[in-house]
């Protein structure tokens, strides 16, 4: 939880909008007492940020890609940023490697956000659903 006080507001997560949810709860009794000494406070529910999902993108698929599709270029700089071509080089971080390989092999990316996109349209169709059940 965190009180912005300048936009007038108490920013919580999900989660602790379940847990305030209950009046017998600890995070109720806070919240309470927040709006006793703030009473024009708003709660506002934080949104979650949506993060782009490359399930199955891992260095192994990353390299068994790489030993299919790539050529003798790309694979030196696979193994140089796997560190496996230096005993000085580090290896790097996923997300760097994964910048990398997205760079190299745009279908990779692509398939992602094809997938990703089908998973968006088929969560807000069951969204509706639910809604539209319950409206019932």
């Amino acid at each position: 939880m965190k009180i912005n006080l300048v936009k007038n507001e108490v920013v919580i997560t999900k989660k602790e909008n379940a847990a305030m949810s209950n009046p017998k709860s600890d995070e109720f009794a806070e919240l309470m007492s927040l709006r006793s000494q703030f009473p024009n406070l708003k709660v506002v529910v934080r949104e979650t940020k949506s993060r782009d999902c490359y399930k199955g993108l891992t260095e192994k698929f990353m390299a068994q890609y790489i030993e299919k599709n790539g050529d003798e270029e790309v694979k030196e700089e696979f193994n140089s940023l796997m560190g496996k071509d230096s005993i000085l080089a580090d290896k790097v971080s996923y997300g760097e490697l994964k910048m990398w390989f997205l760079s190299k092999f745009p279908e990779i990316e692509e398939f992602y956000t094809k997938r990703n996109d089908v998973l968006k349209t088929a969560k807000a169709t069951m969204d509706t659903r639910r809604k539209n059940r319950a409206a019932a």
